[in-house]
């Protein structure tokens, strides 16, 4: 009995030791990939209605419209509520599906729950690297009271000005975890 009850201690502390922590990397790592990719491709709409600008086809503002109309759609995710949103390198909302109230407002001085100064950041990213990744605080979806840590992935889109993105909350990936885990 005791050799059994050994080698299920071993195993046990094996699971949570090890095992756990490399189903949260591959749960976190597989949900990062997604909203990358997801990010990505947008810029494609971006570049798309771009080009229709340049060969004459629409003004600026409605191949700028015509997009926002597009992006403003996108919804992804088991439950359909992941969203892109837009602003500027102003910064400056363009779109957002649950923050009516941002968009055309100076985020400059917007700051998270932690003090970040999340748009902002965003530009020095843009400026810095062209696309990547951002770390900060923001509500879950349409509650503006329920604040979650999120990792979004932002894309410059020099042509307008523009960075478009797209996130995961870290709180998904926990929620993923303890239901493998019971």
């Amino acid at each position: 009995m005791a050799p059994a009850l050994l080698a299920f201690t071993v195993f046990a502390v094996a699971m949570y030791a090890y095992l756990l922590p490399a189903v949260h990397q591959a749960l976190l790592g597989g949900e990062m990939e997604s909203v990358r990719k997801i990010a990505t491709s947008a810029v494609s709409t971006l570049q798309y209605y771009e080009a229709k600008e340049r060969r004459g086809e629409l003004s600026r503002e409605e191949a700028q419209q015509a997009a926002i109309d597009i992006l403003a759609a996108w919804r992804y995710g088991p439950e359909g509520r992941d969203y892109l949103w837009m602003q500027d390198t102003v910064p400056r909302m363009i779109m957002h599906p649950y923050r009516h109230d941002l968009v055309q407002q100076s985020l400059r001085d917007y700051r998270d729950s932690g003090g970040a100064l999340v748009f902002q950041n965003m530009v020095d990213v843009i400026r810095r690297e062209g696309q990547g990744w951002v770390d900060y605080v923001w509500q879950r979806y349409e509650d503006t009271v329920q604040q979650e840590p999120k990792r979004s992935y932002i894309c410059g889109f020099a042509p307008w000005g523009w960075i478009i993105g797209t996130g995961v909350y870290v709180d998904h990936v926990e929620e993923h975890i303890t239901a493998l885990t019971g």
